[in-house]
């Protein structure tokens, strides 16, 4: 079989990684049914119990306030890691993980691999720009306000309702990303140690070339 390398250039964007790492890489058990459960108990809390939107509209500007803190943090050290995995792994193990196709995936060990890491890049960097267009738009007086109400205005709809549903769907969606890539976060950790093990048996044991 030929190898080129051609291959590695199928993606073209960010967006067209994550796409195929959601499509092709198997999901942790453990995230799927744990993230599930928050957004069912967020859903539940928001919809089906008395609560004051002052209240939840509180919580959302402390979770974007959390989030750009801590989004922003852990990105800059996922990222430094996967530099220093990067540049320290040999090229020669990087070529015989791209010659090995990865059972369940179907695609080559260097993509799988490297498609794992990407893919936690990009749930923070969405966590991070979903904070951070609360804290521009979600202000008191800010933009949506002034939207909604023109909204409200435009469509003879009832300001208090638009309010209420962007403001328990923001609560929803935000509380399960904040889960979501905390669980994302002990995903990227084992795959470190994963890929690390996996390229010392690889160093003792090369595979045959598929």
């Amino acid at each position: 079989m030929s190898y080129t390398g051609k291959d590695l250039f199928d993606e073209k964007s960010l967006g067209g990684i994550f796409l195929k790492s959601v499509l092709r890489l198997s999901r942790s058990l453990f995230n799927t049914v744990t993230t599930c459960a928050v957004l069912g108990l967020l859903a539940l809390h928001a919809l089906y119990f008395d609560n004051k939107l002052s209240s939840l509209t509180g919580i959302v500007r402390s979770i974007a306030d959390v989030g750009l803190s801590f989004g922003s943090s852990i990105l800059g050290f996922l990222i430094a890691g996967f530099t220093i995995f990067a540049t320290l792994t040999k090229p020669s193990l990087f070529i015989m993980m791209y010659k090995n196709v990865h059972p369940k995936s179907k695609l080559n060990y260097l993509k799988h691999n490297f498609f794992a890491f990407i893919e936690v890049f990009v749930v923070y960097l969405v966590f991070l720009g979903g904070c951070l267009l609360i804290k521009i738009f979600g202000g008191p007086d800010a933009a949506l306000l002034q939207f909604l109400k023109f909204l409200a205005c435009r469509t003879n709809s009832e300001l208090h309702i638009l309010k209420e549903i962007v403001i328990k769907g923001t609560y929803i969606i935000m509380g399960t990303f904040l889960y979501y890539s905390i669980v994302s976060l002990k995903s990227f950790v084992f795959n470190i140690y994963h890929i690390v093990i996996t390229s010392i048996v690889w160093e003792m044991n090369p595979p045959e070339n598929q």
